[in-house]
């Protein structure tokens, strides 16, 4: 410990080389990891969507159960990106929309 005033210590531990690439590579493990399960989902859902699905059908495939997550983090990047498509482009959030894939040209 080193004294730096009346009654205040602190203490140091010194990180090893060792210690900081162990971190790196969980680090990077799991972020890789992440992506991997990013891409795999995004490409059920491509497959999936050949023919148009509903916002429940989607989730229930995905075996997910939380709406919003779905609506905020999974489906609208899917549609920004142009890679679904609304069956009923001028009413977003009707009851009976539905989502199918893009065709390659």
């Amino acid at each position: 410990p080193e004294h730096e005033e009346e009654d205040n210590f602190r203490i140091i531990f010194p990180l090893s080389e060792q210690v900081t690439e162990q971190v790196t590579e969980q680090v990077t493990e799991q972020v890789t990891e992440q992506v991997t399960e990013q891409v795999e989902r995004k490409n059920r859902i491509i497959k999936f969507c050949h023919n148009p699905r509903s916002t429940s059908e989607i989730m229930a495939h995905l075996g997910l159960k939380h709406r919003e997550y779905f609506r905020s983090k999974i489906l609208q990047p899917l549609l920004e990106e142009g890679i679904l498509i609304l069956t009923i482009p001028h009413t977003p959030r009707s009851p009976k929309q539905k989502y199918y894939t893009r065709k390659k040209k």
